[in-house]
């Protein structure tokens, strides 16, 4: 078929004009597209805000509602328990005003971020202390030391954390909450590279065998040896920590929820066997 001159003009033009058409369209699709999802963001925070307003609101009702009970229960059996109640209710009013500013306010955090979350945590403590103070015989002491020490440590007081996890210990050995005191103790030492601290805490919490926290102990111990270059134990700790991870005993620890301790563990198996196994071939290893 043989093409006119107006033809061959038509077909020349769409050459040139359909790249032109391809770029001008390219990056409006893509401007459509991230548009959209600038929009699905927004969107999203708006709804997250909403239901953070909406927990403020029930917590702040659940509060004053908490207060009338205390006093209309001031002789009444239950009455500490109640103000740890009250405590757990300004700890979950902090975290909800913390996530509400940081979702309403995008940019850089700063300290007026932080202001009112912290203004609940303290007020908690003081709950903590009340009831410490004005009830000696309340059976769940050791739950009150410990949660307060959480708070000093998330309002970085340290020496007061420290202090409420040895109280916790001294005075409450068979404690649920044991364990995870010495853990946590160890993990502060560990931090300040205060090796035999760390190491004598660590070790306290492997007496604890029903407690998930040994299997962290464990692997925090062989970090411990590789620091000091006792490879062969540190390996034995790494291999305990994947054997008891690996059964029904599991990580129920607050402070490491979201680490993979089994992974992790057989990551740093492989660390050490170069170090255990110089001497040996790959198949003798």
């Amino acid at each position: 078929m043989k093409m006119t001159s107006a033809g061959r003009i038509s077909a020349i033009l769409m050459l040139i004009l359909l790249p032109l058409a391809l770029i001008a369209t390219g990056p409006t699709a893509v401007a459509r597209v991230y548009e959209y999802q600038q929009k699905d963001k927004a969107e999203e925070r708006k709804r997250s805000i909403q239901r953070l307003e909406r927990d403020k609101r029930r917590v702040t009702m659940a509060i004053q509602t908490t207060n009338t009970l205390i006093d209309r229960s001031r002789h009444r059996p239950y009455l500490p328990e109640l103000y740890l109640r009250l405590a757990e209710l300004h700890i979950e009013q902090s975290r909800i005003v913390y996530l509400l500013r940081k979702n309403q306010h995008t940019g850089k955090e700063t300290a007026l971020d932080q202001l009112e979350s912290n203004s609940l945590k303290k007020r908690a403590i003081e709950i903590y202390q009340r009831i410490l103070n004005h009830f000696p015989e309340f059976p769940e002491r050791d739950k009150v030391y410990f949660f307060m020490a959480h708070e000093f440590g998330e309002l970085g007081q340290l020496e007061d954390m420290v202090k409420q996890y040895r109280t916790l210990i001294a005075k409450h050995k068979d404690s649920q909450y044991a364990p995870e005191a010495y853990l946590l103790l160890g993990d502060y030492f560990f931090s300040r590279q205060n090796l035999p601290h760390a190491q004598k805490h660590y070790l306290a919490v492997i007496d604890y065998p029903k407690s998930s926290a040994s299997i962290i102990a464990r692997y925090k111990l062989g970090w411990c040896y590789i620091n000091n270059a006792d490879y062969p134990r540190a390996l034995k700790l790494f291999e305990e920590a994947v054997f008891h991870s690996s059964g029904d005993q599991k990580v129920n620890i607050d402070t490491y929820r979201h680490v993979n301790v089994r992974l992790e563990a057989l990551i740093d198996m492989a660390y050490c066997y170069p170090e255990v196994f110089k001497k040996s071939s790959p198949r003798e290893a």
